[in-house]
């Protein structure tokens, strides 16, 4: 999420008429862009101000439209010097040709300029609206085999994230480093969409967590999840078929962790890793 997408959604962020995940990254990037949070704020105080200088507690007696009304039409008419002539049938077709071309062409003017501002990188409008998002059942399911495979239990932490980090180009940061109760078992590449995830097995204190990582410029999370806040942090949760999921971005990154343990249990511990994540 660059700076221009975000200042081009402000007055959209103010107003609350975003979705929860991008509200949730427009306030991951405020966290960490001094000149957009500025924007906004700057923006927030000409709202404020507008409405104050506008605010007036002056009502109009009830009365006035009907004196108005009746003053004008009292009014003599006036008597036009000229009369303008009519237009043959042939003429009026032509100005509604030209009226209607005027009116296309402008539209198509503010839809181009609408289309550049939407998207910074360049891309086409339809490959936007069509990004796809995490495919749940494909999650549950990978999870599931984690779950049934032993796992080999002495994986190096390090290789796996700079591995993981080589095959997917993202940024993959060790998580069991100082953590002995997260142990790392077991990794692997998923393809969802032709699009890279990178996925790690864990073992938390005996429980099976997958921990799923993705662009989320390209692979978008879920809508229509429930919502919950942590420290400024923006969390999704969802249940299905005995498997909770908690949701999460931290920069152009979106996380997912996966687990059968009570959505309270997931989430405290997504939290934690979160944590781990910004400061690893």
């Amino acid at each position: 999420m660059n700076c221009g997408w975000v200042q081009d959604r402000l007055l959209l962020y103010l107003n609350d008429e975003l979705g929860p995940s991008a509200s949730a990254r427009f306030g991951v990037h405020l966290e960490h862009c001094g000149t957009c949070a500025a924007a906004l704020e700057e923006l927030a105080e000409s709202q404020d101000s507008l409405r104050e200088s506008i605010y007036t507690t002056v009502q109009p007696p009830a009365s006035l439209d009907a004196r108005i009304l009746k003053r004008i039409q009292a009014l003599p008419r006036r008597r036009s010097l000229w009369t303008a002539p009519t237009l043959p049938w042939n003429a009026k077709a032509a100005f509604a040709f030209a009226c209607c071309t005027l009116v296309m062409v402008m539209a198509g003017y503010l839809l181009g300029r609408w289309s550049a501002a939407s998207n910074p990188r360049g891309r086409a409008p339809e490959a936007v609206a069509t990004r796809p998002t995490l495919n749940l059942a494909a999650l549950a399911d990978t999870h599931r085999a984690w779950n049934g495979s032993a796992g080999s239990g002495n994986v190096d932490a390090e290789a796996v994230a700079a591995s993981l980090t080589r095959q997917t180009g993202l940024h993959i940061t060790p998580l069991d480093r100082t953590d002995r109760a997260l142990r790392l078992t077991d990794s692997a590449v998923v393809q969802m969409n032709h699009i890279p995830v990178a996925m790690r097995h864990y073992d938390w204190n005996g429980i099976p967590i997958s921990l799923a990582q993705t662009d989320g410029v390209r692979l978008d999370m879920p809508y229509s999840l429930r919502e919950l806040r942590h420290h400024g942090n923006c969390y999704l949760i969802h249940q299905s078929e005995g498997l909770t999921f908690v949701f999460w971005c931290e920069g152009t990154d979106n996380f997912v962790l996966v687990s059968r343990v009570p959505p309270s249990q997931l989430f405290a511990l997504a939290c934690k890793i979160c944590t781990k994540l910004r400061h690893g």
